[in-house]
């Protein structure tokens, strides 16, 4: 729409007409969600817009006695004043907040969202796997049984543990919680929802350590995935250390909290 106003009406209306077009196709042969994806595609979007503008007053002011880079520029200024406000802008915070009410009550999710952001800004210049793992837990995007509606695998962080493979028991998980506790050396921490997803840490060491702990929690979860099978509770620990080395080796800051630990 923009690059459109430094064009003559004339070459705004064909793009009309081309869009129109497009968006007569017929989508009952198309799958249910490509369906979707067309109906809330960009083309659609413009085209709706621009069946709202007053196209007459645009070509009055397109045709006033004004010099062509005038009338350009104008012209240009009206389609993004008219463009610009029927977007939104996106906010990180309120998106996670509506990812996080699917645990917690609205006044949770409130003080959680703004906890989330701060949580970003501290583990920003750790490593991209920190933050992934971090930011993906938050939306439930762990690949789980339990993501998919599913309620047979259980359990692959041990193979003593009868729990089921989704992000909730994992929260919960004590062989999780053991290993845990061993690598980031914080003894005193609850074994709940909201200490994995980063909310409970009391200062930055604490966030960067909950971090790497969902990072590698995640790597050992995925790991076993990948075998079909759930580790030995004798390898649980050293799989998730194993995680918090490989974070380690991609962040100094990872390696400077951990100190003498790693070696």
């Amino acid at each position: 729409m923009v690059r459109a106003g430094t064009h003559s009406i004339a070459d705004i209306r064909m793009l009309k007409r081309k869009i129109e077009v497009q968006a007569c196709e017929d989508l009952s042969n198309l799958m249910h969600p490509m369906a979707l994806w067309k109906n809330n595609s960009a083309a659609l979007v413009v085209c709706r817009m621009m069946d709202d503008v007053d196209w007459d007053c645009f070509i009055d002011f397109y045709d006033k006695d004004q010099s062509e880079v005038g009338k350009r520029v104008k012209f240009q200024k009206r389609i993004c004043e008219f463009s610009l406000a029927t977007m939104y802008p996106f906010s990180l915070r309120c998106c996670l907040k509506g990812k996080l009410s699917r645990w917690f009550p609205e006044d949770q999710c409130e003080s959680f969202s703004f906890k989330a952001i701060d949580i970003l800004n501290t583990i920003k210049n750790t490593a991209p796997c920190i933050v992934f793992a971090v930011v993906s837990m938050w939306c439930n995007g762990w690949c789980t049984d339990g993501r998919f509606q599913g309620d047979t695998i259980k359990c692959l962080v041990c193979s003593e543990c009868d729990g089921r493979d989704k992000l909730e028991h994992y929260a919960d998980c004590m062989y999780a919680w053991d290993a845990g506790k061993k690598c980031t050396g914080i003894t005193d921490m609850s074994e709940d929802l909201v200490t994995l997803l980063g909310f409970n840490s009391k200062d930055f060491g604490e966030c960067v350590l909950l971090s790497v702990y969902a990072y590698a929690l995640k790597r050992h979860i995925d790991s076993r995935r990948a075998m079909a099978c759930a580790a030995p509770k004798s390898n649980v620990y050293r799989n998730v250390w194993s995680g918090f080395q490989v974070a380690a080796i991609y962040s100094r800051r990872v390696r400077t909290i951990l100190g003498q630990r790693l070696f």
